[in-house]
Order: structure tokens, then C-alpha cells, then sequence
């Protein structure tokens, strides 16, 4: 076991394992260690300042006196009962499992949390990460067998993983100027070969700041969900089952990849809010100050990578969720669940909305939309018999269940093909507040379009959208 621990000689513990499960292992892993007092959460970590005394502080840490690549738990390989044993019939493969009952806190840099491979699985409570591109979860659904965990990765509890020993207003300062390049790389969920990640958190935040989701002056609780990177990425199958990622409860301020991404049969199935915004700033203090708007879902002020170029905008390109197809035998999807109550809030400061039905024709790239294919999928049209096969083949599912807020100039909604109902253009002209029924203004045609998406943009900014092979109809009078 390697321990991140101010020993004074600068010298980094690299590639450790907390707890490992091998050979069809079963491990329960809890704690009593209360590192914020008596009255504090019950926390594993692998945290260790000595100063007057063993401190284990997830806040007490900083960056240059913890561990690099270190993982807290891998379950992986099974017991085969065959083995040396007599049996009739064919016997079950019990497969390696570890089970965290305590909140755990990661400061290691460039760490994982929870690694589950080869038929392994874990169960886990709350989990934050402070190290800059940390991975809460990372499960590989390789040669798994039939008596696998069907949630190879399981967590129940909020999780964070927003480069805290680094952007945190506490930690930042001299000395992580060059650590800055490595933020808002960050991973919630990753899921490849046919791996499975569940993760429900018991609330998204709001804050962009860390330290407003977690009580980390008095009791050291993780009390709400944060991301910097990307919220989910699920990839690649084993066999026919492909990788999955359900998350709920989960806030992701995008990075240069954005925050929900599924190609090559992988499925991905989110609840949460979602942050696009350029991750630059001028300012010399690396302040990111929210503006306060009418739409706005996300407050506060976080920290970014500083740039002395005013065109330096990492998310120009980003999208918020994105599927990439690698062929049309692809069935890789994202869906929003919830409901219209509950939706899944965006707020749009940069980049690209909307990234489906780009067809190309003759000039077909690998990624595109094929010409039998309606990539957005409204919940209404599941199992109906005039839409459900749409449904099932779009890349994005469930569009009622997602409210996109317009939050500054420059905003590219994307590309509007097709469109099957005439869209309005009348007095609110780009403005006002989207319904998702053609019926409505501007916004709410395109958002019908769109399988039903909410689209606001209540402080008029103006932002960029093309309409092609669609109808667009004035009622909007001027005068000459």
C-alpha cells in the first residue's frame, strides 16, 4: 500500500493499490477513522499529513506531498470450483468483489478510485478525488463470465472530482502553474468492453465550487455530486453486451472533450446538470465568475487555466454530449432520464448544442448520421407503433428531459435538417422561453426538432443556427 504522506523529502509514491481482490476474493472495507473530529464522517483515505500529529485531512493535503496513479480498490479475476474439485455439471466461477462502506477520499494524482476488470465488481458510498485527471470509476467488461455483478460498479452516494489540490482557492497559488494544463481532465465514469458503471448521487450541484458541496471545515461529508472532465464515457463491447454508464444526480463542468460521450455500442443514460463553458480566462487571479442570468442554472466562482490570448477558448467545438458511431451496425446511444420536471439542465456559455442529423450524402464520414436514421428521439415515440422504431435507433433519447439554457453570444445551436413541422419566427424573433412544440416561437420549433428539447434564452443573446431543407415561417411584420 503506498500512502500520499508530507515526509519532507518530496519523493512521490507511484502505482499503489489500497485494496485488492483477486482469485474470486470478497472484501468489506469500512472505517471508524474520523478525520474532521468525533462528530466528523467516517472516511478512508490514503491522505496522510504528519505535522503535529497524523492529520488525514482530505482539505489538509496539497498537491505536491500526495501519491501519482494510485488506485483505492481493484476487484478482478474469479474462482473457478473446477479447479482441483469433483462436480457434477458445470460449476458456478465466483468472480472477485470488494464492498466500501465508508465514504472514501482520493488525493493521489492521475488516480483511480475504483477499478473493476476480469469479472470483478465493487459497491462503494460516497468518493470524491482531489488529484488532477482522476477517474472515480473505471470498469472493463473483458472475458467476463455469467455470474459477474450485473453493477460491475456500483455507487450510491454523491461523488466530486474537481482538481481540488490544485483549483481549489486554498490550494491555488505558486507552485501549480504548470500542474494547470492537466485540469478539467477529470472522469466520472469509464466504461469500455461491456463494462457497467451506476452511479446515483443524492443531489447535483449548483455551486461550481467544491468546497460548497462538501463540509469539509467541520465534518468532512461530500454533500453533493461534481465533476471537472467528463461526467461519463462508455465504449466498446463484450460480445453483445455493450458498455453502460447510468449516472444520476451528477454535475459535470465540461472539459475539452465535453461531459457525456458514447461511441461503439456503448450506451450511456444521464440525469444531472451540465456546465459548456471556456475554461480559459484572462485573469491573473484564474478567476471564473458566473454571471448572474435569468436562465442560469450554475452560481459561483471557480478557477481555470490561465491564457493571455483573448481567442483561447477550449470549448469553441465542445459539445455536451456527443455519440460517434464508428459504423451503421453502431447502436451507441444517450438517453436523459428523469422526467420534464426533473430535466437535465445545460447551460451554454460556448461551444455546440446540437451535432445530430448531419447526413454528408456521398461524402459520408465515419460518425455521421445514416440517411435511415433521426438522431433526436422524444419519450413519448418509445414503443408507439408510428415512432418507436425511430426511437430505438436515435442516438439521443429522451430530448424532453433536457432544458438548454443560452447564456452568452456565440453560442452555435448546430444544424437543423429536416425539420418536418414549419418552424415560427414571429415577434420574440431568437428569444423568450422554448416549449419543444412547434406551435411556439423560434426556440421551441427547433426544439421540437430536436425531440421535444426546452430551449431558453430569456437576456437575447445572440447565437448562431442553420436551418437547411426545413421551412421557416415569418410572422414577424416590418416595417421599410
Amino acid at each position: 500500500m503506498g500512502i500520499a504522506s508530507d515526509n519532507h523529502n518530496n519523493k512521490i509514491s507511484k502505482k499503489n493499490t489500497l485494496v485488492y481482490a483477486t482469485n474470486g476474493t470478497e472484501v468489506d472495507v469500512s472505517t471508524t477513522t474520523k478525520p474532521y473530529g468525533t462528530t466528523g464522517e467516517a472516511i478512508i483515505s490514503e491522505a496522510l499529513v504528519l505535522d503535529s500529529g497524523v492529520n488525514r485531512k482530505y482539505s489538509a493535503v496539497t498537491i505536491d506531498k500526495v501519491g501519482e496513479n494510485t488506485v483505492i480498490g481493484h476487484a478482478t479475476g474469479v474462482f473457478n470450483r473446477s479447479s482441483g474439485y469433483t462436480s457434477s455439471g458445470v460449476p458456478p466461477k465466483n468472480p472477485s468483489r470488494i464492498v466500501f462502506d465508508s465514504q472514501v477520499d482520493m488525493v493521489s494524482q492521475k488516480g483511480i478510485a475504483y477499478l473493476a476488470d476480469d469479472s470483478g465488481s465493487i459497491k462503494a458510498k460516497a468518493t470524491r478525488a482531489g488529484g488532477y485527471q482522476s477517474i472515480i470509476a473505471y470498469a472493463d467488461g473483458t472475458n467476463a463470465v455469467g455470474s459477474i455483478n450485473p453493477k460491475q460498479i456500483e455507487i450510491d452516494g454523491d461523488i466530486a472530482a474537481t482538481d481540488y489540490l490544485v483549483l481549489d482557492s486554498t490550494k491555488y497559488g505558486p507552485g501549480i502553474g504548470s500542474l494547470l494544463q492537466y485540469t478539467y481532465q477529470n472522469v466520472g465514469a469509464y466504461a469500455k468492453n461491456g463494462g457497467k458503471i451506476y452511479i446515483t448521487g443524492t443531489g447535483a450541484a449548483t455551486d461550481v465550487q467544491e468546497s460548497a458541496t462538501a463540509n469539509t471545515a467541520t465534518t468532512g461529508k461530500l454533500n453533493k455530486s461534481l465533476i471537472y472532465g467528463m461526467g461519463a464515457y462508455a465504449s466498446g463491447s463484450n460480445g453483445s453486451i455493450g458498455s453502460y454508464v447510468e449516472m444520476k444526480n451528477v454535475s459535470v463542468v465540461s472539459g475539452k472533450d465535453g461531459a457525456l460521450y458514447a461511441t461503439n455500442k456503448g450506451k450511456i443514460t444521464y440525469e444531472g446538470k451540465i456546465l459548456n463553458q471556456n475554461n480559459k480566462t484572462l485573469s491573473g487571479s484564474g478567476d471564473i465568475t458566473l454571471p448572474t442570468g435569468t436562465d442560469a442554472t450554475f452560481t459561483g466562482t471557480r478557477k481555470g487555466q490561465t491564457t493571455s490570448l483573448v481567442t483561447d477558448n477550449d470549448h469553441e467545438n465542445v459539445s455536451p454530449f456527443y455519440v460517434y458511431r464508428i459504423n451503421d451496425n453502431d447502436n451507441a446511444s444517450i438517453t436523459f432520464s428523469g422526467s420534464t420536471a426533473t430535466a437535465t439542465k445545460i447551460d451554454m456559455y460556448d461551444g455546440i448544442l446540437l451535432t445530430g442529423n448531419v447526413y454528408n450524402n456521398g461524402n459520408k464520414k465515419a460518425g455521421d448520421s445514416t440517411n435511415s436514421e433521426w438522431d433526436y428521439a422524444n419519450s413519448a415515440w418509445a414503443g408507439t407503433v408510428d415512432k418507436g422504431h425511430v426511437y430505438d435507433i436515435a442516438k439521443y433519447k429522451n430530448m424532453d428531459h433536457v432544458t438548454a439554457n443560452i447564456l452568452k453570444d456565440g453560442v452555435t445551436v448546430g444544424i437543423i435538417n429536416q425539420a418536418d413541422k414549419e418552424i415560427n419566427w414571429n415577434t420574440q424573433q431568437n428569444w423568450g422561453t422554448g416549449t419543444g412544440a412547434a406551435s411556439g416561437n423560434f426556440l421551441s420549433g427547433i426544439g421540437e426538432y430536436a425531440g421535444g428539447l426546452n430551449i431558453n434564452n430569456s437576456d437575447k443573446y445572440n447565437f448562431d443556427v442553420s436551418l437547411i431543407n426545413s421551412k421557416l415561417k415569418s410572422n414577424k411584420r416590418y416595417r421599410s
